[in-house]
């Protein structure tokens, strides 16, 4: 039987640079451009590891499903080690809309982006069984969250940044309030350095972790992530208490195999064997 390969994805900071490159530049031309949040969740989606792996691996769920009213564009799942899961909310606005008015005042655009945020938080304090099954713990008070809003462009938002905080400040109580531009998105990818394995804090065998930190995957499906924590549960001898302490440490083989990636990832691999 073949095994796996490993890859050195450090060479995206400089001999294949050209890859991240060109993501780069279709995000700001979308970024650009007038298009609707479907067009930003389907980028993001795609090239979900770029965006969110600087961590050293991407966990990310596109369109979670909460009941049949809410899916939140994206849930990035963080391994904060002993702490546990933290489970990032994501909810995008258009750039092109200011989360300000002239006057101060919170723009139509990012007092719906609130409304969403609060009725997801509803959702999750309410421990219904859709909440325990797709973000497992074995006490809900145990269960981490944030809530992030990405709405407008720096220059559209550069005149309210006191507001804005103000804001995040104000709404935050047992979870965090975030609210940013598509700038911050995109400062992430520019300033991302790519690395051959997952961080140092991170234990398991040389190809598991260099699998984790491969740059091209794609996002989870609603699907995919619940058949992926249900197989977590059934791999593991320490029951709901693995999504408590270390996560990717514990789970990282069964994480490992259930990712899919983007057709850069078959592109990057040419390249090698080309050389």
């Amino acid at each position: 039987m073949t095994q796996p390969n490993q890859y050195d994805w450090s060479l995206l900071n400089r001999d294949y640079s050209d890859i991240v490159q060109k993501v780069l530049a279709d995000w700001k031309q979308l970024v650009a451009s007038d298009e609707r949040e479907p067009e930003f969740q389907r980028f993001l989606s795609e090239y979900a590891g770029m965006f969110f792996g600087a961590e050293g691996t991407s966990l990310v769920v596109s369109q979670l499903q909460l009941g049949t009213a809410y899916r939140p564009d994206f849930v990035v799942a963080h391994d904060i080690r002993s702490g546990g899961v933290l489970y990032e909310f994501i909810e995008l606005k258009r750039p092109c809309h200011s989360p300000f008015n002239n006057g101060g005042t919170e723009s139509h655009p990012l007092k719906l982006a609130l409304k969403q945020v609060g009725n997801w938080q509803a959702r999750l304090m309410e421990n219904c069984v859709e909440v325990r099954e797709r973000f497992p713990v074995t006490r809900a008070a145990d269960r981490r969250c944030s809530f992030t809003i990405i709405i407008g462009r720096r220059e559209n938002s550069k005149d309210w940044l006191s507001e804005r905080n103000q804001l995040s400040d104000r709404l935050t109580n047992r979870y965090r309030h975030n609210i940013r531009s598509y700038d911050y998105l995109t400062d992430e990818l520019v300033k991302r350095q790519f690395a051959r394995g997952s961080p140092v804090w991170l234990s398991g065998d040389e190809l598991t972790l260099n699998q984790l930190a491969n740059p091209f995957v794609k996002a989870f499906t609603d699907k995919s992530w619940r058949e992926l924590v249900k197989g977590v549960g059934r791999a593991s001898q320490d029951g709901l208490a693995v999504f408590e302490a270390h996560f990717l440490t514990c789970s990282g083989k069964e994480v490992a195999k259930r990712l899919k990636h983007n057709a850069l990832f078959e592109q990057f691999i040419a390249r090698q064997i080309q050389k």
